[in-house]
């Protein structure tokens, strides 16, 4: 009888656990709570062959916030799908046209949204219920709520579709190609998608932000609700090497477990993304993953010579007459150097991509010195730029040697001249001598 009532208990646990595991949504998926496959893998190798980190993440990148140089990069013109880590440009226009004391009304639009949302999972939470602007923002990038994004564009924009709008009216002012927002929130949509290398040029703007900055930079918040409130914790606390960091994260089943972030260490700043990569059951891959690159691009990333000093960027072509104000016309191909080396970040974006641009002055060879610049060499690595001084390599004397046999001939020349004019002047004072000696002899009457 026990055995038989045993049984019973068993297969209605079982029933009643698959039946709550069939709802879980598809949407924003809680990225504290998530139930997801365990994705956990065998240990694999965390450097290449050519010495890059290895990430399990599709898409991942690196980059100097201060210079734009890209350091670590892995597939990242690819298009993605960027989760909740969208709700980064929403924070930002947020605070751009709010500020903390302003109060927000839950709206239609919010009550539509769904889980990741405190409706779903805290509420219900009336319409007209009212939120201040501080807790609207911990809210969105703190716990990543899909509802009080909702509520955002529409205390911002009027509506959710003309928030969308100024998303990605803002875009095209970034100068994002491959970036398209469909809604606040990241919420699943096949045109709602991005790049690693655009998400980073979002999160380079979005989080400095003093606003977006301050809130994600707290440990931990206290969001209220009709029902009482909701304690969370940040998520950079999953981040195991401790530095100072901003992260915002991401999932969806079609996005995997997406993470942006900067970090800081002795006052250098790096900004990073991992995009697709695994949600296992503690939720760690996503943070080991850009824990490595971040190490590595600190750490191991070291630029390397695309110019030795001294080495010839271009050549100056200079026309000029050797005589300076009349004779034939030649020209002179003089090589141009840069004086300092040229370093950058060896990878296959860089590789492809670096660019040289040498702009040179109108330059007199009679003035021409090796030590005065002739022009400048702009070295462009997507969006870093730098420029250098460049040089001639050849001096003023170096060209006019090239013509000593005219130089001699003509003072040959002008100096057989010179004595020819001499023995003229000579003749004509001598000639004149007679004729005046003449005239002294045979006076007129």
């Amino acid at each position: 009888m026990f055995d038989h009532l045993w049984k019973k208990t068993v297969i209605f646990t079982l029933s009643a656990a698959l039946m709550l595991s069939a709802t879980t949504g598809v949407y924003a998926v809680p990225e504290e709570e998530s139930d997801t496959e365990d994705s956990e893998t065998e240990e694999v190798a965390i450097i290449d062959e050519e010495g890059f980190p290895i990430i399990r993440g599709e898409m991942g990148i690196t980059i100097d916030v201060e210079t734009g140089e890209i350091l670590y990069a892995k597939n990242i013109d690819k298009k993605a799908y960027p989760a909740s880590t969208s709700k980064i440009i929403t924070g930002l226009l947020f605070a751009e046209n709010s500020d903390k004391e302003d109060v927000l009304s839950y709206t239609e639009n919010a009550l539509a949204q769904p889980s990741y949302s405190l409706n779903t999972d805290y509420g219900p939470i009336p319409l007209g219920y009212e939120m201040t602007g501080k807790s609207a923002m911990e809210a969105l990038l703190i716990y990543s709520a899909n509802d009080v994004a909702a509520m955002v564009g529409d205390h911002v924009a009027g509506d959710g579709e003309s928030f969308v709008q100024m998303i990605n009216d803002r875009f095209d002012e970034m100068g994002l190609e491959n970036t398209s927002f469909t809604n606040a929130s990241g919420t699943h949509d096949e045109d709602h998608y991005t790049t690693a290398y655009e998400l980073s040029v979002i999160t380079r703007e979005a989080l400095s932000n003093p606003w977006v900055e301050e809130v994600l930079l707290t440990e931990s918040v206290v969001i209220p609700t009709p029902r009482g409130t909701v304690p969370w914790e940040n998520a950079r606390r999953k981040v195991a090497n401790g530095d100072p960091v901003l992260v915002k994260t991401g999932y969806t089943p079609a996005a995997g477990r997406c993470l942006v972030a900067i970090y800081e260490r002795d006052g250098r700043k790096i900004a990073g993304i991992v995009l697709n990569s695994e949600y296992n059951h503690g939720d760690t891959m996503v943070f080991e993953d850009m824990d490595r690159i971040m190490d590595w691009s600190f750490d191991e990333a070291e630029r390397t010579p695309y110019f030795e000093a001294g080495d010839r960027v271009d050549t100056l072509e200079v026309e000029y007459r050797p005589l300076r104000f009349f004779g034939p016309v030649h020209t002179a191909e003089v090589p141009v150097t840069i004086q300092e080396e040229v370093l950058y970040f060896e990878n296959d974006i860089n590789e492809e991509e670096i660019h040289v641009a040498v702009e040179l002055k109108d330059v007199s060879p009679f003035s021409m010195d090796p030590e005065e610049p002739v022009g400048t060499a702009s070295i462009q690595q997507r969006e870093a730029k730098e420029s250098y001084a460049v040089y001639p390599e050849v001096s003023r004397g170096d060209i006019l040697s090239n013509h000593i046999g005219l130089y001699i001939g003509t003072g040959l020349g002008g100096l057989i001249g010179l004595v020819a004019l001499a023995g003229l002047i000579g003749f004509i004072i001598r000639f004149n001598g007679r004729l005046r000696k003449k005239r002294r002899q045979y006076p007129r009457f």
